[in-house]
């Protein structure tokens, strides 16, 4: 099974200069925890979630240090120490995105992606063709497709674990 037969789309995105309220705004009106960052030509430029909005209520800390005679040496570089200021101050998506974004295109298989988000320690992966995104991928996507039984490995359709649904609308399974 391939990523084109799970994800969602269209893409939920924004643009590099949407301003935090509007981020979370949006975050908020969709239901979403995460959106696509994109440039002009609707390219995709980076990812922000709730995650990075974190920063801006946080109590910021300082960086990891050591003084010694009176003088303060820190454990990290002066550009993460930059990034980390950039975030808690940042105004708008390209203060506070994240840029290391890994994506996926439409053919790639289920089993790839959740190897990719254990890998990584991500909750959502874009789905990108030519540079631009067409559409998401989360883990609830991944987990939903094997609990349907389309991806089990090694295991008969019959043997998967049976679903059933009770009132409130909360799958279980079944002993």
């Amino acid at each position: 099974m391939t990523v084109r037969e799970i994800m969602s789309a269209p893409v939920l995105t924004v643009g590099l200069d949407a301003t935090v309220s509007e981020i979370a705004e949006k975050l908020r009106t969709n239901r979403v925890s995460g959106l696509v960052v994109v440039d002009e030509e609707e390219r995709m430029i980076g990812v922000v979630g709730e995650g990075d909005l974190l920063y801006r209520v946080a109590r910021p800390h300082l960086p990891p240090h050591i003084e010694v005679l009176g003088s303060i040496f820190y454990l990290q570089t002066p550009s993460h120490m930059e990034k980390l200021m950039r975030r808690i101050a940042g105004t708008v998506a390209r203060d506070i995105m994240s840029t290391k974004v890994v994506s996926v295109t439409e053919e790639t298989l289920i089993e790839d992606v959740a190897s990719l988000m254990i890998e990584r320690k991500v909750r959502r992966i874009p789905v990108v063709r030519d540079g631009c995104p067409v559409g998401i991928v989360t883990r609830g996507d991944v987990v939903r497709s094997a609990l349907a039984g389309a991806i089990w490995q090694g295991e008969k359709e019959e043997d998967a674990p049976a679903q059933s649904q009770d009132i409130s609308g909360v799958s279980s399974s079944e002993d």
